[in-house]
């Protein structure tokens, strides 16, 4: 399957989701839900409980979809028609951690029995271990074993940058399995490994543009990586790439670093909407800066400069990641929790479709992390 994407804002054929499922246990259940970045305010939930109202929230959201004439791919089916690569690889994984030491016998034993009962499952939810030792798995570069409790937010393991699959390097070592399973479901032509620190939220490709956002989650060095490949005509629909630092990229750019306001990803403060629509936070879009052919400017003055109106999000929306949407065909979906950004949308003239999402927000994400969009899908 190779998904082809040069314009989030265009007409999309094609999205990839994942549903929360089991594996979301181990966050939930943890001491401190925050050791797999999830909401620390989660501690003491009922995680079975969790996780049903996150199917519910999740299968509304995925309908509205749906109802824009979007064809849905869940990782779970995609996986599922590569079972005979799952397994090798995780077999191998498995094999590797016990020659090493990594993890105990009678872990690997039960992991074992669970790739047996389910192997997708078993790959979601991964090995069990001492918490203080997963990331030696990482370092192994067995990842693949990993619980992935973040799998929901599909943006982040992969991009598709125009006839290209970029399987991305996430940040921390919680999520560093993902991408190894979209490689398996997918097993697409086109295949690029990124070397350096990055994830999809810092990857947004708008008419033919790709912009590379800078900070916390994606390093410098993942935007010259990425227009070195442009600048060798790697990407097929493609015709230029900006980059953009966040306020957290840097003191020596002139950024103020300010944690007042919760931001990760590029998709966090800012997400274009159609052709002559941008929504965002606009004090967080002044203190980023945008990088292209040479020239610098305020990500708000960037936008202005292409000739789109910025929809100002509520700032108090910000700690609910009002930014984060979707656009979907000429609709836009929301969370329902972003009362005053959708509204604002609405006076803008857009079609605004909340959904539910009180609970998906607790693993730290919203309506664009939880996709991956394409314009559309060649089947190998």
């Amino acid at each position: 399957m190779m998904p082809i994407l040069y314009d989030e804002t265009g007409k999309i054929e094609d999205v990839f989701v994942h549903e929360p499922d089991l594996e979301c246990r181990i966050a939930l259940e943890a001491e401190d839900p925050s050791m797999w970045l999830f909401d620390s305010a989660l501690k003491g939930v009922d995680s079975l409980e969790w996780i049903k109202q996150a199917k519910l929230e999740h299968l509304r959201y995925v309908q509205l979809l749906q109802e824009q004439g979007v064809n849905v791919h869940y990782l779970t089916d995609l996986l599922k028609q590569h079972e005979v690569m799952l397994r090798m690889k995780l077999e191998e994984a498995l094999k590797s951690a016990v020659a090493q030491k990594l993890i105990a016998t009678e872990s690997a034993e039960n992991f074992s029995k669970k790739m047996q009962m389910s192997l997708v499952n078993a790959a979601l939810c991964g090995v069990t271990m001492k918490y203080e030792d997963y990331h030696k798995l990482e370092e192994a570069d067995l990842s693949i074993l990993i619980p992935k409790p973040n799998a929901y937010f599909v943006q982040d393991p992969f991009a598709i940058i125009g006839n290209h699959f970029i399987k991305l390097k996430p940040a921390t070592w919680q999520r560093s399995g993902e991408p190894e399973l979209w490689d398996i479901a997918l097993h697409p032509e086109n295949f690029y490994q990124m070397h350096h620190i990055s994830e999809g939220g810092d990857i947004t490709v708008v008419k033919n543009k790709v912009f590379v956002g800078i900070g916390t989650r994606t390093e410098p060095h993942t935007a010259f990586e990425l227009y070195w490949l442009y600048k060798n005509k790697r990407f097929h629909y493609i015709d230029d790439v900006i980059v953009v630092f966040k306020p957290d990229a840097g003191k020596d750019l002139g950024l103020n670093h300010s944690q007042d306001l919760p931001y990760i990803h590029i998709d966090t403060i800012w997400m274009p909407i159609c052709y002559l629509k941008n929504v965002g936070n606009v004090p967080l879009m002044t203190r980023s800066v945008a990088w292209n052919k040479g020239q610098l400017y305020t990500l708000e003055d960037y936008v202005i400069k292409c000739k789109k109106k910025i929809v100002p999000t509520s700032e108090k929306e910000q700690y609910s990641l009002a930014p984060n949407v979707l656009p979907a065909n000429g609709v836009v979906i929301s969370a329902d929790v972003n009362a005053e950004t959708n509204g604002a949308m609405v006076n803008a003239g857009l079609d605004v479709k909340p959904f539910a999402a009180k609970t998906l927000l607790g693993g730290s994400g919203s309506g664009h992390c939880m996709s991956n969009t394409a314009n559309y899908v060649l089947i190998n």
